[in-house]
C-alpha cells in the first residue's frame, strides 16, 4: 500500500503529456508566459493526513487575502490599485 501511495505523485508518460498541454494553454492565457513552469501543472495527491500551518503559511495566506480584498474594493470604488 505504501508503494501505491508513493507512485500517485510520480507522473507517468501520459501524465507528462497532459501536463504539457495544460502548461501551453495556461501560457497562452497569461501576460507573462515564462512565469508558469511544468511543475506547477502537477497535481499532488495527499494521504489524508493534515499538516498544521506554520506561522509563515498563515502570514502569507492573510497577506494574499488582504491584497485580493483591497483590489476588489478599489475596483468597486473606481480607484486604481497600487
Amino acid at each position: 500500500m505504501a508503494w501505491l501511495e508513493e507512485q500517485q505523485n510520480q507522473p507517468s508518460r501520459s501524465d507528462h503529456y497532459l501536463m504539457r498541454i495544460a502548461l501551453e494553454v495556461r501560457r497562452v492565457l497569461m501576460n507573462n508566459p515564462n512565469k508558469v513552469q511544468l511543475k506547477d501543472m502537477q497535481i499532488e495527491f495527499e494521504t489524508g493526513e493534515k499538516k498544521e500551518p506554520t506561522k509563515e503559511d498563515i502570514k502569507k495566506s492573510s497577506q494574499a487575502s488582504r491584497s485580493r480584498w483591497r483590489g476588489m474594493f478599489n475596483r468597486a470604488l473606481g480607484r486604481k490599485s497600487g
